[in-house]
C-alpha cells in the first residue's frame, strides 16, 4: 500500500485555491481537500477603491482624515483587510517639500478607517494607501483626489522653511538627525533591475521596523523643475505615472561584509502602483550570513523584532525603474528606537541612450 501510495501521490490533483476555486473566508481552511467540486464561482478579490473624507484642519492644527476602502465590484465597504506587514494599512502622505509620512490608519467601522495629522503648510498633499485584502493580496490604491490643507491664522513668518535635510540631492553621503547616510546606486536605466544600498550610520544597529530591515518608496518619473522643487512635490507626486514600495528583506547580522564592502542583502519584494504587479527581486549577491541573515527565524532562533538591533549598516533594495527621467526616493529604516527618512533624488536614464 505504502508504494501504491507513493506512486499515486504524483498523479494527485493540487487542493483547491483559496480565493481563486473557493471562498476563503469559508472553505479550505483547516482541512485543504475538504471542498473539492466543480469550480463554478470565481471567489478572488476584486480591487478596491480609496476614498478621503473631509479634512477640517488647517496648517499646523491636528486634525483627523477618515479613509473609506470600499469593494470595486460591489461598492459596499470592504471589511476583508487582513494584517499585512504589522498594520492594516500602509498611509503614504507626500508634501510640498517632499515631506513623507508613512501612517497606519486604525479601523473605526466595516470599511472605514482614522489617521490623526498636523501638515506644516497650505498646499496640495498626495496620497496612497497599501493593503492586503483576505483572498485577494496586497494592493496599493492611490487617492484619485489628494489632500488639500487650506491656511491657518496669519503668522509672522508666513510659510515654514523646508528642512535642509528635504533638499534633493542625488546619491552619496548626508546627515538626517545626526545619523551619516550614504547612498550608492550605479547609474540605473530604464528596464534594467537597479540596486540600491544605503548605508544608514556606521554599526549593524539597524531595528527591524513593520518586519523589514529597510523600505522604499519610488515616485516618478518626474519633470525635472518638479523633482527639484521645494514647493511642488504634492502636486508632482499626486500626477506621477509611477508610485513603488519596496522592503529589504535583511542583511548579514555578523557585521562582514560582502565583497566590495557592503552587506548582501536577502531578496527584496516590491508592489509597483502603476502596472499592480507584486513580485520578488533578487540581487544575486553573495552574503556570508549567519542563521540569522534574515529577519525570519531559522534553525530555532528566535523571531526578530524591534528590540533586537543587530542589523545593517546596509540595506540593500533592488528596482526596476520602468521609464526614465527623474525619480524621488525614500528610504526608511529604524535606529535608536528611532525612525529615519531619508530623501534621494535619481536620474534614471533611457534604455540604451547615455548615461
Amino acid at each position: 500500500m505504502a508504494v501504491t501510495a507513493a506512486l499515486l501521490s504524483t498523479s494527485l490533483p493540487l487542493p483547491p485555491e483559496p480565493g481563486g476555486q473557493v471562498d476563503a473566508t469559508n472553505d479550505n481552511v483547516s482541512d485543504p481537500y475538504s471542498v473539492v467540486r466543480p469550480v463554478t464561482n470565481d471567489y478572488s478579490r476584486p480591487p478596491a477603491s480609496l476614498e478621503l473624507g473631509s479634512y477640517t484642519a488647517r496648517v499646523a492644527e491636528r486634525g483627523t482624515l477618515r479613509l473609506s476602502v470600499t469593494d470595486g465590484s460591489t461598492g459596499l465597504p470592504a471589511d476583508d483587510l487582513v494584517v499585512h506587514d504589522g498594520a492594516l494599512m500602509h498611509l503614504l502622505v507626500i508634501g510640498l517639500a517632499g515631506e513623507l509620512w508613512h501612517l497606519h490608519p486604525v479601523r473605526t467601522a466595516p470599511g472605514s478607517y482614522e489617521v490623526q495629522l498636523r501638515l506644516p503648510a497650505a498646499d496640495h498633499y498626495a496620497v496612497s494607501a497599501e493593503f492586503a485584502r483576505r483572498g485577494g493580496g496586497v494592493q496599493q490604491v492611490r487617492s484619485a483626489t489628494g489632500l488639500t490643507v487650506a491656511d491657518g491664522p496669519a503668522r509672522g513668518g508666513g510659510a515654514p522653511a523646508p528642512r535642509p535635510e528635504l533638499a534633493p540631492r542625488g546619491p552619496g553621503t548626508r546627515t538626517i538627525d545626526g545619523v551619516s547616510v550614504r547612498l550608492t546606486v550605479p547609474s540605473p536605466t530604464a528596464g534594467e533591475a537597479a540596486t540600491l544600498t544605503a548605508r544608514v550610520g556606521d554599526t549593524p544597529t539597524l531595528q527591524p521596523w513593520l518586519g523589514m530591515v529597510g523600505h522604499m518608496i519610488v515616485v516618478g518619473p518626474l519633470d525635472r523643475a518638479d523633482a527639484t522643487s521645494p514647493t511642488r512635490m504634492g502636486q508632482a507626486a499626486q500626477d506621477a505615472p509611477v508610485w513603488a514600495h519596496g522592503h529589504s528583506m535583511g542583511g548579514d547580522m555578523s557585521g562582514r561584509s560582502a565583497p566590495g564592502g557592503h552587506s548582501a542583502p536577502g531578496g527584496a519584494p516590491v508592489h509597483d502602483m502603476a502596472g499592480m504587479r507584486h513580485g520578488t527581486h533578487a540581487d544575486g549577491g553573495e552574503a556570508e550570513a549567519s542563521s540569522m541573515s534574515g529577519l525570519m527565524p531559522l534553525n530555532g532562533d528566535s523571531p526578530a523584532d524591534e528590540t533586537v538591533a543587530a542589523y545593517g549598516p546596509d540595506a540593500s533594495f533592488v528596482y526596476t525603474f520602468s521609464r526614465p527621467g527623474y525619480y524621488r526616493v525614500w528610504i526608511q529604516a529604524e535606529r535608536d528606537s528611532a525612525i529615519l527618512t531619508i530623501p534621494y533624488l535619481l536620474h534614471v536614464s533611457p534604455a540604451g541612450g547615455a548615461k
